[in-house]
């Protein structure tokens, strides 16, 4: 029986390659909004899904911003995993892959445990937080 490291493919490329299809989806998702895309926007809430229904520029601009750096989050894996670029580019990616890789942590566990505090009714959210947006984020 044949493993993954002998047909050249460890676990780590083949995680880096599942994270490329799912960031790409999450780019998508914005790149939908961006284009004036509904589904799903409720999710959001807030100001952002205001500025989405009315269709504002700065919305689409933002949003084109937010695709650029979900695609480039999305992409920084697979180039550590593949080696790409010279060695000081290597160090450089390997770094920003690291950075992002706390951001993201910190992030979804800053959004997660506060939403599942509030959703608990352990803290209380302030009267105007859309709890609908919130659960989303949460779960």
């Amino acid at each position: 029986m044949r493993t993954a490291q002998a047909k050249g493919t460890t676990k780590s490329e083949t995680v880096a390659w599942i994270a490329l299809v799912v960031g790409l989806a999450y780019a998508l998702v914005s790149a939908y909004w961006g284009a004036g895309g509904m589904w799903l926007l409720d999710t959001v809430g807030g100001v952002f899904e205001r500025l989405g229904r009315s269709g504002s520029w700065t919305l689409v601009a933002l949003l084109s911003f937010v695709v650029l750096l979900k695609v480039i989050a999305a992409v920084l894996p697979i180039m550590v995993i593949r080696s790409f670029g010279s060695l000081r580019t290597q160090r450089v990616l390997r770094l920003l892959t690291w950075v992002e890789a706390i951001v993201l942590t910190v992030y979804g566990l800053m959004y997660t445990s506060v939403g599942l505090l509030v959703q608990a009714d352990v803290i209380n959210a302030s009267a105007d937080s859309d709890r609908y947006a919130m659960a989303w984020h949460t779960y």
